[in-house]
């Protein structure tokens, strides 16, 4: 059995609730609330420029959830996968930022509201008939990432 073909954990981020019936078609279904973030989406042009202004967001008390990093569209990467120049960053926050505050830091942003995070242990395909169920019952699906192999076996 291959590693992508393996069971592990996964999680996935979903808007809104899954109904009980569901833990019982799927298993083993741990869910859990997850808070509202703020996004913040900011343009820097180096990596020291990132280091200083999530510095800053972390001495204002912000709990820092996610950080990722935008390459932009049809400018060329080095043999790493990075572009030359300035990148773009969403920075994931806990919880939701006042106007004032969101003033004060000058960034573009938007807010998540608060969702369920749901931890599964299953194969891919499984996986995939569970998103599935999701989106047909309507739960908005944020994320989905593979957390953790269960076993240890290769192949």
């Amino acid at each position: 059995m291959s590693w992508d073909e393996q069971p592990a954990t996964y999680e996935i981020r979903l808007q809104g609730r899954p109904p009980s019936w569901l833990r019982d078609r799927f298993g083993m279904l741990r869910t859990s609330p997850a808070p509202a973030q703020t996004v913040l989406f900011r343009r820097v042009d180096s990596p020291r420029d990132l280091d200083v202004l999530l510095s800053r967001l972390a001495s204002l008390g912000l709990t820092l959830a996610e950080v990722h990093e935008h390459q932009p569209s049809g400018v060329p990467a080095d043999a790493s996968g990075r572009t030359n120049g300035p990148c773009s960053y969403e920075v994931r926050v806990d919880g939701r930022l006042g106007e004032s505050f969101l003033t004060f830091l000058s960034w573009r942003h938007c807010v998540v509201p608060e969702q369920t995070s749901v931890l599964v242990e299953a194969r891919p395909e499984d996986v995939l008939q569970l998103l599935a169920t999701c989106s047909e019952l309507g739960l908005g699906i944020e994320r989905v990432r593979r957390v953790s192999s269960t076993s240890s076996a290769t192949g």
